[in-house]
């Protein structure tokens, strides 16, 4: 058995007394901060993406529902308000940053009910929804029957240091809106065709 012990005991030995276990060290030092930076700043640019990909379908959404809004008495600016803020609703931190997210008064609840019961956002995601959306522009063209709707919606970041990264780059390209910098403003356009709106006639 002490056999078996030996080889261990003087591997173990060679690698305390080893000229080369410092250079390791220094060499971890020096390499591991910057492989951690690019891992942060390869996980925010995901979640970024990701809120690109969430308001892009919000502002199709938006003109989906301006469109059908426009057939029945309702407000197009406002159906399509509502569901986008319900669409970049996920995207909100949950109150998870405090007072640092702005927030607004939930003129238009995103809930909704059905025989299962209570469905949608609590009221301080809510709130963040339509704090955090900037711009909901809706616009019908009937001449070229479409109904577009442009969405710009402020992304709060939240993978430390990375975020800072990001944000700064971004009021480099002067789209800061001053909400600090962990933010990172998204714009989106939405398209949907209409064939009911009346065609231009021919002459």
């Amino acid at each position: 058995m002490s056999g078996a012990r030996d080889p261990i005991a003087r591997r173990l030995r060679r690698m305390l007394t080893d000229d080369e276990s410092g250079q390791a060290m220094v060499e971890f030092v020096l390499v591991f901060p910057m492989q951690l930076l690019l891992t942060l700043a390869i996980i925010q640019f995901a979640f970024i993406v990701y809120a690109h990909i969430v308001v892009g379908q919000a502002a199709f959404l938006g003109a989906r529902a301006a469109a059908v809004a426009d057939m029945m008495p309702i407000d197009p600016q406002q159906a399509a308000t509502r569901v986008v803020a319900r669409t970049v609703g996920v995207l909100t931190p949950n109150g998870t940053d405090g007072t640092a997210v702005p927030t607004k008064d939930v003129t238009h609840p995103l809930t909704w009910y059905s025989s299962g019961g209570r469905y949608g956002f609590p009221e301080l995601r809510q709130q963040e929804a339509y704090g955090l959306l900037k711009r909901v522009g809706v616009r019908q063209d009937r001449a070229n029957a479409y109904v577009s709707c442009d969405v710009e919606f402020d992304y709060v970041m939240h993978i430390p240091v990375a975020n800072h990264f990001f944000a700064k780059l971004a009021a480099n390209f002067g789209r800061s809106r001053g909400l600090g910098l962990t933010v990172f403003p998204v714009r989106r356009v939405g398209f949907i065709a209409v064939p009911w709106a009346s065609a231009p006639s021919e002459g």
